[in-house]
């Protein structure tokens, strides 16, 4: 029903004005891959929720559904300050979210009660059972947060330390990022908006069936 070209324009100046606030503040310039790719998940999401009965343009929609989403998106990822940014940066006013989880909510959390995480496994399960080999692989990375790649994250702290201590600030991702996974795979940009789809419609499922 809605082709996502015809949101680029709308993704690509989000984009342009949350990286002028982030690289004013200090961010490196790579985290632009991150930010873009999390406003094409809220497009994906907003595509799947709109109602045209409500009397909203899909246009408005949209962009309120990448303002909520990539907000959520910043609280988890990356440090306060940061978060802060982006927030003025889309002059946004958040309300309550209802379906709006980033990729690493559908990787189950570390620290669960015994029965907690059993439940998250078996919802574990069911999830990849609804994915093509591909995308089982890149949620099995994510999840497994390799040696490899935290050890790449550990280099980037390393040099925000010497940056810190130079009197500049530099951002770096807490964990294995989404971005991190999808260039290890070389996987392209639109094949990611398609994966984070599917990965999001399989979580879909795992909370219709919660719900019964």
């Amino acid at each position: 029903m809605f082709n996502h070209k015809e949101s680029e324009k709308l993704v690509k100046r989000l984009v342009a004005k949350v990286m002028r606030r982030l690289l004013a503040a200090g961010a490196p310039p790579h985290i632009r891959e991150d930010v873009e790719q999390e406003m094409w998940v809220a497009w994906c999401i907003a595509r799947d929720t709109f109602d045209e009965t409500k009397g909203a343009a899909f246009s408005t929609y949209v962009q309120n559904g990448i303002m909520l989403h990539i907000n959520r998106w910043a609280e988890k990822h990356v440090s306060r300050r940061h978060a802060e940014v982006i927030a003025k940066s889309l002059d946004a006013k958040i309300g309550d979210d209802t379906d709006g989880a980033s990729l690493g909510d559908a990787v189950a959390c570390e620290g669960a009660a015994p029965d907690e995480a059993v439940l998250a496994d078996s919802h574990w399960q069911f999830a990849m059972q609804q994915l093509d080999p591909k995308t089982r692989q890149f949620m099995t990375i994510l999840r497994d947060q390799p040696p490899e790649l935290i050890e790449e994250i550990r280099k980037l702290e390393a040099k925000a330390e010497y940056a810190r201590s130079q009197g500049h600030s530099i951002m770096v991702p807490h964990t294995v990022s989404t971005t991190m996974v999808f260039e290890l795979m070389g996987i392209g940009r639109f094949e990611r908006v398609k994966m984070a789809d599917r990965i999001r419609k399989a979580g879909k499922k795992i909370q219709e069936l919660t719900a019964v």
